[in-house]
């Protein structure tokens, strides 16, 4: 079993909010928990690489109203992500 580390992760994490825009979601997706799922969440905005937008405005549905964040990624975070993603077919090739 291979052991991702912090910079892993935070691929992942990328990788699952192109796709997947809701908290628990983005959790469930990269196989993390609550609190280091927030955690991962806040340091990637704060990079700019994601986006929080507020989800309660405009019209919802009492099952949304729960969900205070929705993200998205920014152009810094799919530049960041489709790097990340030459880099590695670029590294298995090399590999092979």
């Amino acid at each position: 079993m291979s052991h991702r580390g912090a910079f892993e992760i935070k691929m992942d994490v990328l990788r699952i909010v192109q796709n997947e825009k809701k908290p628990t979601r983005i959790m469930y997706g990269a196989n993390l928990s609550w609190k280091p799922t927030q955690r991962i969440l806040r340091e990637l905005a704060e990079s700019d690489l994601i986006r929080a937008i507020d989800a309660n405005r405009g019209e919802r549905t009492l099952k949304d109203v729960r969900i205070r964040y929705i993200y998205e990624l920014t152009p810094k975070g799919e530049k960041v992500l489709r790097e990340y993603k030459h880099l590695n077919r670029t590294l298995e090739g090399a590999l092979k």
